[in-house]
């Protein structure tokens, strides 16, 4: 019998509480780091996804302008936390045409600068320019990520 417990004593198999605190962690490191570069993946996706409608809806709003069709968006106006598509040469809060596009609460618009001031890009007919060409961002407000948007004079929109 006491053969058996000094077997018993002297095996030192298995892991001590220590080792278990630094297992559990590094576990606990990873996965927290893991759901941060998820997270940051998201804002990106989100940005480029907002960038990628912004500008397909303004190549529409500059193609109804080129074709001259009547009562059609051929404007924008910006916001902070919205675009609106509008028809005519200024923009009216209560007209029921318009069409509004609410931005995700963690992206805004940001740094408008457009020339003339203001914050309306309106195309003209029938060769959808504009003289409002200039600038303006995407900005994450959780990251600080952003995508810049470029309306050029003639109507083309880099981003």
């Amino acid at each position: 019998m006491k053969n058996i417990l000094r077997k018993l004593e002297s095996n030192t198999k298995g892991f001590s509480l220590t080792e278990v605190t630094m297992v559990l962690i590094v576990l606990a490191i990873g996965f927290s780091l893991s759901i941060l570069y998820s997270q940051t993946m998201q804002v990106r996706s989100d940005i480029k996804s907002i960038s990628s409608n912004f500008v397909g809806f303004a190549r529409t709003v500059q193609s109804n302008a080129k074709s001259g069709k009547q009562n059609t968006w051929n404007s924008v106006h910006l916001e902070e936390t919205k675009y609106v598509l509008f028809s005519g040469a200024s923009y009216d809060p209560n007209s029921l045409t318009n069409y509004e596009v609410e931005l995700s609460p963690a992206i805004s618009i940001q740094n408008i600068s457009l020339n003339g001031g203001g914050d309306e890009i309106i195309f003209s007919s029938p060769k959808g320019t504009t003289n409002n060409y200039g600038t303006f961002s995407f900005l994450s407000t959780e990251t600080g990520q952003s995508t810049k948007i470029t309306i050029t004079n003639i109507g083309t929109i880099e981003y």
